[in-house]
């Protein structure tokens, strides 16, 4: 029952657009890292795992397995684009026969050029090494939803319901509750 209830509450639309927004900001932030420090660091994967799920949540509501799913699969095509469009942008830099093509006309067909072979083989370990991170980023977010809620004990659900509605038992001197013939607590006042 209070599956059901999480999961109407959750909006996937408006979840998706929210991934969608983080994977844009999580990609841009690894192609901007790489284009301007000139250097690969896969911890920005995780920064984009965590945009990714943390959009997701802000603007559906919750995060129901589906939602992870469908962060997952959003996270795998940016972090995959990311590389592909870093791994375009030093084919243009280095390779001499692609100097002058635009962005577009070498996104896809750079991969008929023999001296292209070396970049795109560098880039699949990064993109490998990126998933990883985006993995390691991901784990604990996953396991929370996923993770079944533990069941709580009668004195625990008592001492919720007790703190929400603020109730005051009655305690002997040594600062113990006392219980009924049935084992249960004494209220004697509630407040709001």
């Amino acid at each position: 029952m209070n599956a059901e209830k999480k999961a109407q509450k959750e909006r996937i639309g408006r979840g998706v657009l929210g991934a969608l927004l983080g994977a844009l900001l999580g990609g841009a932030v690894i192609v901007f890292e790489d284009r301007t420090a000139g250097t690969f660091s896969p911890i920005f994967a995780v920064a984009a795992a965590i945009a990714v799920f943390q959009g997701y949540r802000q603007l559906a509501g919750g995060l129901s397995k589906r939602g992870a799913v469908i962060c997952v699969i959003i996270l795998m095509a940016v972090i995959a684009g990311a590389n592909q469009i870093n791994c375009t942008m030093e084919v243009i830099e280095t390779v001499d026969a692609l100097r002058g093509w635009d962005f577009v006309e070498v996104f896809g067909a750079y991969e008929e050029i023999p001296e292209v072979r070396e970049i795109q083989s560098r880039y699949q370990g990064h993109l490998l090494v990126l998933y990883l991170f985006c993995l390691l980023g991901s784990l604990p977010i996953l396991v929370r939803a996923f993770r079944k809620p533990r069941a709580r004990t009668k004195a625990e659900l008592e001492e919720m319901a007790a703190e929400a509605v603020k109730i005051e038992y009655a305690t002997d001197e040594n600062g113990e509750k006392i219980l009924d013939e049935n084992g249960r607590c004494t209220a004697v006042r509630v407040t709001d």
